[in-house]
């Protein structure tokens, strides 16, 4: 008699429940490469934003509740929103997470770190590889990430030849120092902003050390600003930059800056084209707290070492290909194309005014229509 095969049971997977866990505020140190992102921050209009990618991942390994709400139901906070295509290693997020400990074991909370989850390796695990959580910390449930952080520093990577004015730059760069009005040094957001007083801690140039370059070999010197303040208006460091790189291009004298931060003198922002997001990156954030980090696991300090050595010998990769069709390009054609290399970050022609003259005519012509206008003002 012929027996019907026999069918194998399908077990229904158990719907995990998170609310059997405590939770914790956690605060979480993310690092990422920016260039395929619209920015850090949700957007309505797109996906690829590395917080939409952050939440994902959060919500895929049951960290917070499949259908949390980022604000409400998590007590989520960021440090800063970095634009498009700009790169972080220290941007921090904080939020509740679940923690190792169910509900019913409540006395042994909170656990230590060691014998809590492995908040780095389960993440990285589920995130993009663009996009890597460094460490870990708990933190008090009132604590912000945006509004606990003291100050953010930040790094601008950019290349100089030796006819650029390094001193000039060094000089400008110096005057932006203290707690100025930047209205004309950023993005102005009049709905949001009405306070442009900010404060910058620090304003340096140097050689960007211990970056291996092959490019420097040739007429050009990489050099990093690292700006440090307690708060950075709208693009204001990529305005900054620009006017930077106009002083060290002979386009502006140092003055320029101390000029532009005379808000009183000169209240209309000049229009001029920012700076490159490409060389930028939110380098860290400071916070008053005593920041206990943990990176987890040796083994997932060593796996995120090995994956950022993989990614930069990717790069390093590309960067061969590209020499190589530069220099099969110079032996063709005899043009010298390596000098006009990374025109788009430092050329005279990108960070000029898009109008006619240069920063220090409009803002004399600004400086004379303001005092027509008052002397107008006063006949009447």
């Amino acid at each position: 008699m012929h027996q019907p095969p026999n069918k194998k049971k399908v077990y229904k997977q158990r719907e995990f429940d998170i609310n059997k866990y405590m939770r914790r505020h956690i605060a979480l140190e993310v690092l990422y490469i920016g260039s395929a992102y619209n920015g850090f921050a949700m957007q309505k209009d797109t996906k690829e934003t590395v917080e939409e990618k952050l939440f994902y991942a959060l919500r895929k390994t049951c960290l917070i509740a499949p259908a949390a709400d980022r604000w409400e139901d998590c007590g989520y906070s960021r440090c800063g929103r970095t634009d498009k295509g700009v790169h972080a290693f220290g941007q921090v997020v904080a939020l509740q997470l679940r923690s190792s400990v169910l509900c019913a074991q409540s006395e042994d909370f909170p656990p230590e770190p060691t014998t809590e989850l492995d908040y780095v390796g389960i993440l990285n695990r589920a995130l993009p590889g663009d996009i890597r959580v460094r460490r870990w910390c708990a933190v008090p449930d009132d604590f912000s990430a945006r509004f606990s952080c003291s100050w953010r520093h930040y790094k601008y990577f950019f290349y100089l030849k030796e006819e650029h004015d390094l001193e000039a730059m060094e000089a400008a760069a110096s005057f932006l120092r203290g707690e100025h009005d930047f209205r004309n040094f950023c993005r102005m957001d009049a709905v949001n902003v009405s306070n442009y007083s900010r404060c910058i801690l620090s304003s340096v140039i140097s050689p960007a050390t211990g970056v291996r370059d092959k490019r420097q070999s040739f007429d050009e010197q990489l050099y990093v600003w690292d700006v440090k303040g307690s708060a950075f208006l709208w693009h204001q460091v990529r305005c900054m930059m620009a006017v930077l790189l106009m002083v060290a291009n002979g386009d502006e004298e140092p003055t320029i800056i101390k000029q532009m931060l005379s808000v009183t003198t000169y209240p209309r922002k000049p229009q001029y084209k920012m700076a490159s997001e490409a060389p930028l990156v939110l380098y860290k954030c400071g916070f008053e707290e005593k920041m206990q980090w943990n990176h987890g696991p040796s083994t997932v300090m060593r796996g995120l070492t090995e994956h950022l050595a993989g990614l930069q010998a990717e790069q390093g990769i590309r960067a061969a290909i590209l020499d190589t069709a530069v220099l099969e390009h110079e032996l063709a054609t005899g043009a010298h194309t390596r000098r006009l290399a990374l025109r788009k970050y430092r050329s005279r022609s990108e960070n000029r005014m898009q109008t006619s003259g240069s920063l220090m005519d409009i803002l004399t012509q600004q400086e004379a229509s303001e005092g027509s206008e008052g002397e107008a003002a006063g006949s009447e």
